[in-house]
């Protein structure tokens, strides 16, 4: 088993942020945190952005390979990162790894996403464009989130 920690994985994805960030007040925020496995996922999602109460979403379940679509999008297809015109078998070999990685870390059991009613405000501490994610593991959950801001 390979010594993957949690800083690696967020190493990883504070250097894909980094290089999809435009020379401008535009920024890409990806981040990772941990949480306890018997947190309710809606309660821990509401207080960690602060989200009122009229803010309305669902967790659904989602799979491992649209887990790693949305990777892509967020690694390869979404920022400045886009105009270096990497070959696509590099980018799966990459989405690959850093997902082997993360099961490495997490053990992954299950992938939920967050999704919003088309009804709600905008509210931008969420950001311009985001995507977050629940992973469950054997020991803990973890959310991991994709965002785009100004």
């Amino acid at each position: 088993m390979k010594n993957i920690t949690l800083d690696f994985i967020k190493g990883i994805l504070y250097a894909y942020a980094d290089l999809n960030t435009p020379n401008s007040n535009l920024s890409y925020e990806y981040e990772i945190i941990e949480m306890e496995l018997e947190k309710d996922e809606s309660i821990f999602f509401r207080n960690q952005f602060q989200l009122p109460e009229e803010c309305l979403f669902i967790i659904k379940d989602i799979n491992f390979e649209e887990f790693q679509k949305s990777l892509n999008n967020w690694f390869f297809k979404n920022g400045e990162i886009l105009n270096l015109k990497i070959n696509e078998r590099r980018e799966d070999n990459y989405i690959k790894l850093f997902f082997n990685n993360l099961n490495d870390l997490i053990c992954i059991k299950d992938i939920k996403t967050v999704e919003f009613s088309h009804t709600n405000e905008v509210y931008y501490e969420l950001g311009i464009y985001y995507e977050y994610f629940f992973i469950e593991g054997d020991k803990n959950k973890y959310l991991i989130y994709f965002k785009y801001e100004d």
